[in-house]
């Protein structure tokens, strides 16, 4: 052991070992059996901690686990909702388009508007008459 000025002249001087350039303090300190009694308690204490904390960390994920599997069938559930909405939707649309289709067809088979008019006016008078004789 090399003994080293710590701070200047003057300073008190403390024992130092030289390691690959560096100075380092030396300890000559032996541990003791309480000490190493402590340290392994201590280290008992963490991994109990830890242990407590991936027990937490494992329920969470089944947690996660159970919710994924829950919205993945609530999923499955509305895709089946929306894929017989989209038919019904497909099936109404192409009803709407023949019933334009023969309503344009009855129209010019009825001589155009002005035909088709006259029979509405007409329809409309007969209710009219309709319901003046069976409630007045």
């Amino acid at each position: 052991l090399a003994s080293t000025p710590a701070g200047g002249p003057g300073q008190p001087q403390h024992p130092r070992r030289r390691r690959g350039g560096q100075i380092m303090a030396s300890y000559s300190r032996v541990p003791r059996e309480e000490d190493e009694e402590e340290l392994l308690g201590s280290q008992q204490r963490q991994l109990e901690l830890q242990d407590r904390h991936l027990e937490d960390l494992g329920a969470s994920v089944t947690r996660l686990g159970q919710i994924s599997l829950g919205i993945s069938e609530e999923l499955k559930t509305q895709n089946k909702m929306l894929d017989e909405l989209s038919s019904d939707v497909d099936n109404a649309n192409s009803a709407a388009n023949m019933i334009n289709r023969k309503t344009k067809e009855l129209i010019q088979k009825s001589g155009g508007i002005a035909g088709f008019v006259i029979i509405i006016v007409l329809v409309v008078i007969l209710l009219v008459l309709c319901f003046l004789v069976f409630y007045l």
